[in-house]
Parts: C-alpha cells; sequence; structure tokens
C-alpha cells in the first residue's frame, strides 16, 4: 500500500521539480493514475521502502523513458514500472505550448495486513479482480471442495475449550482457489485471523455458467474448533447454507 493518496502527491512532487512557476511554464498535472500495489511476494523481506522513478511525461501526455533511480528493495521499483503505461497526463509547456518534461517522484511502500498474509501463505489471496462476481445463489449450486476441509485453530486459545462460530464472505477464483476472505461478523482479531487462514487453505472445483468457470461469491459460517472436524458436520471451514 501507499502512504497517502497518490495524486496529490504527485501534484506536490512535481511542483517541487519546477524552479519557477510563472504563467509562461507550467508542470504536467496528472490526469489518470494507478497506485502500485505492495509487492508481497517480491521483496526480500516484508519492509516499509522507497522508490524513485524517473519517466518523461510527453507532449501527448502519455509516459515514456521510464527507469528506476534507486529503491530499498528491487521488487519497490518493479511495482511502479507496471503501473506506469496506464497513466495519463495534462503536458508540462512552455510559452503556451505542450512540451516534453523529464519527472523523478518517489513512491512509499509499507505493508499492511492483507500483504503480511499473502507472503505467509506464498499466494496472492487478496487481490484484485476485473469484473463483478457473481452470487452463489444465482449459480443455484454449492460449491466443491477439492479436499477435506481444515479449520486453523488459534495457538494462543490451545487448550482453552472456546470455540467460536465466525461468518466469511469470500471469492471463489476461476482456477477454484479462494480469494478476498471478509470476516463479516464482530470477533477478536485471533478468531478473524483463524477464520482467514481456514479460507485461504481451501480449493474447490471451479464453479460453472454454461459449462465456463466463473468468479463466485460465497459466505459460508465457520466453526473454530480444537476437535477434528465431523464429516459433512460443523468445524468443516464451510458447514450450513452458502449464499
Amino acid at each position: 500500500m501507499l502512504s497517502m493518496p497518490l495524486i496529490p502527491r504527485l501534484l506536490a512532487a512535481l511542483m517541487a521539480g519546477v524552479l519557477s512557476i510563472n504563467a509562461a511554464s507550467t508542470p504536467p498535472k496528472p490526469l489518470k493514475t494507478k497506485a502500485p500495489d505492495y509487492p508481497a511476494l517480491k521483496v526480500k523481506e516484508p519492509i516499509a521502502g522507497t522508490a524513485v522513478v524517473q519517466f518523461t511525461v510527453g507532449a501527448d501526455g502519455k509516459v515514456t523513458k521510464p527507469s528506476v533511480k534507486s529503491a530499498d528493495d528491487e521488487a519497490f521499483g518493479k511495482a511502479v514500472l507496471a503501473v506506469l503505461p496506464a497513466w495519463r497526463f495534462e503536458p508540462a509547456t512552455k510559452d503556451g505550448e505542450a512540451v516534453d518534461k523529464r519527472v523523478s517522484i518517489p513512491f512509499q511502500f509499507k505493508p499492511n495486513q492483507n500483504d503480511m498474509l499473502n507472503r505467509a501463505f506464498g499466494r496472492m489471496i487478496f487481490k484484485k479482480f476485473e469484473g463483478k462476481p457473481i452470487p452463489m445463489r444465482e449459480l443455484g449450486q454449492r460449491p466443491t471442495p477439492k479436499s477435506p476441509p481444515r479449520v486453523s485453530y488459534p495457538k494462543t486459545k490451545m487448550g482453552s475449550g472456546e470455540e467460536q462460530r465466525v461468518r466469511v464472505k469470500f471469492l471463489i477464483g476461476k482456477d477454484g482457489k479462494t480469494y478476498n476472505p471478509e470476516v463479516i461478523d464482530e470477533v477478536e482479531n485471533v478468531w478473524r485471523l483463524a477464520a482467514i487462514s481456514t479460507i485461504a487453505t481451501r480449493v474447490f472445483e471451479p464453479m460453472k455458467k454454461k459449462g465456463k468457470p466463473q468468479l463466485v461469491e460465497v459466505t459460508f459460517p465457520i466453526m473454530i474448533t480444537e476437535k477434528p472436524p465431523e464429516r459433512g458436520g460443523r468445524g468443516g471451514g464451510g458447514g450450513g447454507r452458502g449464499r
């Protein structure tokens, strides 16, 4: 994640690079940007850091000749370079004419809890998808697990005998893997993380519509307990009705 809103920070950086501002000269202004994601699976350690990138804003407002000037981790620089082609600017001007302008902008990265979970599980559990998912109820079918469910019980609760029922909303991808788990009940963070970990390890048969795999939104109740899950019963990490 980035430490502050993107466009205001870009404007501040661009203005700082202009030695004199007058009617005859203006810096480029961002019109369309996309913030780079924290590269959770690529960094050597899940650290906060900075990448400084240079690029030219052409007279047509497009980004050309991007390069990394410096980066605390190589992955930070690559993350910025990956989004630059989609950026568009109002070009810099000189004497009323649009001109090319070379700029240098710092980007600050800081991992959040989702970034740390992505790294812990070794895959992008939390990610962005294009298009809206289909609610499971619209498909008229239930997901079929590829393997018996496993429940992640919190280590700090071991031996306590405590149990917790948690509802989790998540996506089943076209590959059958689970993504973007969100606990929708008010529970202690330790139960929230246990529920997310439980869903993150699930793999289903891809859910299909007219024979084609779909991105599907599901809500399941999970019973988190130390007891081994019963077949088809509670503790199955998805027993009960989904929707």
